[in-house]
């Protein structure tokens, strides 16, 4: 499947895009504007592998309070969406996209926002370039209001 007409494959190359030019403009990736390990990065991309509905349901796991988590953690186990963590390397890996929640969280909010406009001109080679450059550019906004936010809450709590 390519980018012009795959969803998953679209989220790739705008996450993809947009650490290219983190690399570029600050010589750092996409996961260091998240704070993340670039480990972080490679699990999205296999998770998005399995396809959107798994990767939403993944991330629906990253915006719970650690108590949920961990509760909604024994249940997923459970469940045929086990698969997942399988993909990942285990519960552990799930964890650990739990402590760098921010970036996982931050691609399904740009992936959701940009969905309708892609489905709709599925095929324009032109269209869905400049769709990947505009996601691109919305997933680095949101890795620098993440850290402005990270930021300015350290000063807020001291």
């Amino acid at each position: 499947m390519s980018k012009y007409n795959n969803f998953e494959t679209f989220v790739e190359a705008f996450v993809d895009e947009s650490n290219r030019k983190c690399r570029e403009r600050s010589g750092h990736t996409l996961a260091d504007a998240f704070n993340s390990p670039f480990k972080i990065v490679e699990m999205v991309l296999k998770v998005l592998d399995l396809g959107w509905g798994s990767y939403t349901a993944l991330v629906g796991l990253l915006v719970l309070g650690p108590i949920a988590f961990a509760l909604a953690l024994v249940g997923f186990i459970a469940s045929p969406i086990m698969a997942i963590a399988l993909v990942l390397g285990g519960v552990a890996a799930i964890r650990q996209l739990y402590k760098f929640k921010y970036l996982p969280i931050a691609i399904k909010e740009v992936g959701a926002q940009y969905r309708d406009d892609f489905n709709s001109h599925m095929g324009d080679t032109a269209y869905i370039d400049r769709l990947i450059d505009r996601a691109s550019e919305e997933l680095i906004v949101r890795a620098v209001n993440d850290n402005i936010r990270r930021v300015a809450s350290r000063y807020v709590s001291e």
